[in-house]
């Protein structure tokens, strides 16, 4: 029996030592809490030039790295610019701070100025949609724009094959498109302006010199202004000049209609009294093919002295098919009575 009492007495003992280290144990640690704060915050864009109804997505980056924390965005001035849903969205022309702030007041920002969309065009179209040239003519073509007025004319140009159509744009308020025809064929001539509109003109380069044929006399040739006077019966002489020159230049007024312009040169070579007062006078007359009479044009040069030199110019219109058939002339050059 006291066997038995010694025993339980002994384990008493060690419960009562186990308690007591186990409160020394926990009287020895101190708990700490620590507290870590925002250091910096930076945003991806430090400035922004933006346009009225732009959108720029815009993020923030938060110093120590490993702290989680929502920040606040605001807008110096929301009428100007304001971050939603992860970007900066342009309302109105100025300028304004967007911050994103930490709880601790720390943040980051950005400066964004704003100004209002530059007028470009909404439309834009050449006057013709297809236009007839001769080869080495050169066709200046005004755009169509709408607006009237714009703050961006700026655009380019392209032809579709540059050995038959050389473009160039103006760049400018004038908005000219101007077309150097290098060779017969087709070229599509296409301009894209400023916010992207753009207009094409299809080009078909034709070789006038074939289309349209004119044959001439031998040059130089001489004519001569005689009068036939009823008393005395007799032919008087007032005037004779030398034609030393006949050129063309033929264009397309539309597809089936070539304007040729007749230029004729020469030298007076006599008046009659000598004082520069008597009138050059002859004919100029086209005959079309198988030699049927088409027109005459009758010429007329004044207040010329002998020796002086002159040129006479006037127009005439060729039909031409949708063939585009080649037609052939005859011009003839005659005196006043011949």
């Amino acid at each position: 029996m006291k066997k038995i009492f010694l025993i339980m007495l002994a384990l008493m003992f060690c419960f009562v030592n186990f308690i007591a280290c186990d409160n020394r144990d926990s009287n020895d640690v101190e708990t700490k809490s620590i507290s870590i704060s925002v250091q910096s915050v930076t945003l991806s864009q430090s400035e922004l030039t933006m346009k009225v109804n732009d959108k720029i997505a815009i993020n923030a980056s938060i110093r120590p790295l490993e702290i989680k924390e929502e920040l606040v965005w605001t807008s110096s001035n929301t009428a100007v610019a304001d971050y939603i849903n992860g970007s900066i969205v342009a309302f109105g022309a100025g300028n304004c701070v967007i911050k994103a702030t930490a709880s601790n007041g720390v943040y980051g920002s950005c400066f964004v100025s704003v100004s209002n969309p530059s007028i470009v065009a909404t439309n834009v179209s050449f006057p013709e949609s297809v236009f007839y040239a001769g080869v080495g003519s050169i066709v200046s073509m005004k755009l169509q724009i709408t607006p009237n007025l714009l703050d961006d004319y700026s655009g380019s140009v392209t032809s579709s094959n540059n050995s038959v159509v050389q473009a160039n744009y103006s760049n400018d308020i004038n908005a000219k498109v101007t077309m150097k025809c290098i060779s017969e064929g087709q070229s599509n001539v296409m301009v894209t302006l400023a916010g992207g509109k753009s207009a094409t003109v299809k080009m078909i380069v034709v070789d006038l010199d074939k289309l349209v044929k004119i044959d001439i006399p031998s040059l130089p040739l001489n004519v001569e202004y005689t009068y036939v006077r009823s008393y005395p019966l007799s032919n008087h002489t007032y005037s004779r000049a030398k034609i030393e020159g006949v050129e063309f230049e033929k264009i397309f007024e539309n597809k089936n209609s070539v304007k040729v312009t007749v230029k004729i040169r020469g030298t007076k070579t006599y008046d009659d009294e000598g004082t520069g007062s008597e009138t050059v006078r002859f004919y100029s007359e086209l005959y079309k093919e198988n030699d049927v009479f088409a027109s005459k044009e009758r010429c007329y040069i004044n207040n010329l002295y002998v020796g002086q030199t002159f040129t006479y110019t006037y127009s005439f219109y060729v039909a031409i098919d949708d063939n585009m058939t080649p037609r052939e002339f005859v011009l003839k050059i005659k005196s006043h009575l011949s």
